[in-house]
């Protein structure tokens, strides 16, 4: 494994482990502001929820980003078509003839 990998499981360890000793805290409810209410929920158990949407979020990033990279769609312009053709017509022209070099 890499260091980046080990260090990133380092970082989610150490997050799960602070969750699971802060327990208590993470599930007392707290008043929360919504800006057009009020309401009584877990503040440490949201905010444990957002970081486990970013980090699914940034894997499905991560898995789109390797896959675009290591497949490649090809880009073929008109004037490469037309670059190929020549050359392509060329290269039989001369080896029918017998002058094709090695």
């Amino acid at each position: 494994m890499r260091l980046r990998s080990i260090l990133l499981l380092v970082v989610v360890g150490v997050i799960a482990l602070f969750a699971a000793l802060n327990w208590e805290a993470f599930t007392a409810p707290t008043t929360l502001r919504l800006g057009f209410g009020t309401m009584e929920a877990p503040l440490g158990l949201i905010m444990l929820g957002v970081t486990v949407l970013l980090t699914l979020l940034f894997l499905v990033f991560v898995t789109y980003l390797q896959a675009s990279v290591s497949n490649p769609k090809p880009r073929v312009t008109a004037s490469c078509v037309n670059f190929l053709r020549r050359n392509y017509n060329g290269f039989r022209t001369r080896a029918s003839n017998g002058r094709l070099r090695f």
